[in-house]
């Protein structure tokens, strides 16, 4: 109960920034006093993959990292995880992760990539692309933090009403009908 639990899912890539997930983890272990775990979930984040291995024994976070590899309930995972991260620094036009963890009321902290900003709206926290700092200033503000979830569904429901495949359908037709 009194460790803070951090997730990321993705896959290996130099597009998903794992240098400044990796600074600010290393910053924030320095800073905060609330222990904390991040839990890695996607292709490639096991221990065979020897320049993940390398890059977190040099930020010194060996005993703060769990490997998951690919998984198929992701529902699971996001209901394991106090907030979600996406250090993603190109290339991302609509995270799915982002959405994905909402509908379970996971929070979640995102560079300002792609839609992300349109995704999180006021339900989450987006910082500038390589700014590890302002994402450990972030993460020890939410460490601190006794519920992660808000009360009422809110977080799901904008989801649900911007996101879902109904209103993205409704959406592209308008696009085509007033091209």
């Amino acid at each position: 109960d009194n460790i803070f639990v951090i997730g990321r899912m993705c896959r290996w890539s130099p597009q998903k920034d794992f240098l400044t997930l990796f600074k600010s983890l290393n910053l924030l272990k320095q800073k905060c006093k609330n222990k904390f775990i991040l839990i890695l979930a996607g292709k490639n984040l096991n221990i065979q993959n020897l320049k993940l291995i390398k890059m977190i024994h040099q930020n010194n976070l060996y005993e703060n990292v769990i490997f998951l590899g690919e998984i198929e309930n992701t529902n699971e995972f996001y209901n394991l995880i106090d907030v979600n991260l996406s250090t993603s620094k190109y290339g991302e036009g609509f995270p799915n992760v982002l959405a994905e963890s909402m509908l379970t009321n996971t929070y979640c902290v995102s560079t300002n990539v792609g839609d992300s900003k349109f995704i999180l709206d006021k339900f989450g926290y987006i910082f500038d692309i390589g700014d590890y700092q302002a994402l450990t200033n972030q993460l020890i503000k939410l460490a601190s933090k006794k519920k992660f979830r808000p009360l009422n569904d809110s977080m799901r429901k904008h989801i649900i009403d911007n996101f879902s495949v109904n209103i993205m359908l409704k959406k592209y037709n308008n696009i085509w009908r007033n091209y």
